[in-house]
């Protein structure tokens, strides 16, 4: 997640989508209990990709 950080804030676009595309790919593929076990809150990362711009990353994931 750092890395997307940083990724975004030197506008580093090709490495920023790399990251995103890795963030989705590993939450797909994680089994639902494990999900539902992990301590993610889903409303404060909707309210940071708003703020931070990335929309595909919303559309992918949801």
């Amino acid at each position: 997640m750092c890395l997307l950080i940083c990724a975004e804030m030197y506008q580093v676009s090709r490495l920023q989508h790399i990251c995103e595309l890795f963030i989705i790919t590993q939450l797909q593929s994680m089994p639902s209990r494990e999900l539902a076990s992990m301590n993610l809150d889903i409303v404060d990362l909707l309210k940071k990709a708003k703020v931070i711009g990335p929309m595909h990353l919303l559309i992918r994931i949801f």
